[in-house]
């Protein structure tokens, strides 16, 4: 576990702040995300599991009919084949550490189950045992050993580095990363089975991004760069030397990419939420309050609304020259404009005129 071990190598660079800056920003803001798409979160659960289960089958090449996916991510699923077990497991996967992520104990065991999970039906996923030589003085001897015992050593320090506090949790969780993959855990899958560790470390230390957007989407964007940044980071490992950085700064970019998503999201939200409070307000405006009224008025049939979000539909509905202000301050009042009163008022006379002015006899005709 060479990488955990040079934990304190990494350094973080002055061009590197702004986005450890930016991402725990986010972070500060994942109680603001639960509250806001609380009402959305069962769908919205449900669409994060389809969208991660569509990218992670194209990269695996699955050949998985697309009406088939839905049907899949149901837990009562039955796959027809192994690229369909494949997917119903991810699924199965995804919504498990969705709904128990706080379940998932740093222990060997925990690892081995996920692994058994993403493989189920479809390939046997065991620790790998491998005989190695030992010197002893002059006697040379055989020695088996079994990846559950690093990986137990891997957890026990990971997890001590982590109580610690001393160290910025992503750049630790890279550094898992690297033990993992370079000490070649498990009999096959390892790079793929890595990828859900790195999904549950980070989501058990209170990233709450993984239940509010497809973490998957940002990661096929960066693909490339991912495998790149972790080859960089993976060189050097064999002599005790590896640089766990350019892997932590990956991760930090896809992680504020899925929080940038988010934001966009929940501000599409509020915009949608602001205009059909508006909408309802010119209702009202329109329909029910006399001709001259007054905010207090608004606001005894709206007594939720914003002062801002009255004051954005008054604006609105004047621009449209469908109200008029009376006054300013606190006693001004609004006057609702109807169609005969967008007249101009030369307007008004000449149909009156012209009317006035027709003779008898042609009325007559």
């Amino acid at each position: 576990m060479n990488a955990l071990k040079n934990v304190d190598s990494i350094k973080i660079d002055q061009s590197e702040v702004k986005d450890v800056t930016n991402l725990y920003e986010h972070k500060g803001k994942d109680f603001y995300y639960k509250e806001t798409l609380k009402k959305e979160m069962q769908g919205l659960t449900n669409m994060i599991v389809l969208q991660n289960v569509k990218i992670l089958a194209d990269i695996r090449k699955l050949n998985v009919a697309d009406s088939r996916f839905k049907v899949l991510i149901k837990p009562e699923a039955k796959p027809k084949n192994k690229d369909e077990q494949m997917v119903k497991n991810i699924a199965d996967v995804i919504r498990t550490f969705a709904d128990n992520i706080d379940q998932f104990d740093l222990l060997s065991n925990q690892f081995l189950n996920l692994a058994k999970l993403l493989f189920k039906g479809v390939k046997k996923i065991e620790f790998k045992k491998s005989t190695k030589i030992v010197q002893n003085n002059l006697i040379t001897e055989k020695k088996e050993v079994n990846t559950r015992n690093i990986i137990d050593e891997m957890l026990q320090k990971y997890s001590s580095l982590l109580k610690s506090r001393k160290y910025e949790t992503v750049s630790l969780v890279a550094s898992f990363l690297i033990d993992f993959i370079m000490e070649d855990i498990f009999n096959e899958e390892n790079d793929f089975i890595a990828l859900f560790i790195v999904y549950a470390l980070l989501f058990k230390e209170d990233f709450e991004l993984f239940r509010f957007y497809p973490y998957f989407e940002a990661y096929q964007n960066n693909i490339d760069e991912y495998k790149d940044s972790l080859a960089k980071s993976e060189f050097g490992w064999a002599g005790g030397y590896p640089n766990a950085s350019y892997i932590t700064q990956t991760l930090r970019k896809i992680m504020i990419q899925s929080y940038t998503k988010i934001d966009i999201m929940i501000k599409g939200k509020n915009i949608t939420q602001s205009n059909q409070k508006t909408n309802m307000i010119e209702s009202t405006i329109m329909k029910r309050l006399p001709d001259v009224f007054t905010k207090a008025d608004i606001m005894t049939y709206h007594p939720e609304a914003s002062k801002i979000t009255i004051d954005r539909t008054l604006s609105r509905l004047r621009e449209e020259n469908k109200i008029r202000p009376n006054g300013t301050g606190r006693s001004a009042t609004w006057t609702k404009i109807y169609k005969e009163d967008s007249f101009s008022q030369d307007q008004v006379i000449r149909q009156f005129t012209i009317a006035d002015y027709v003779p008898e006899d042609d009325m007559d005709h």
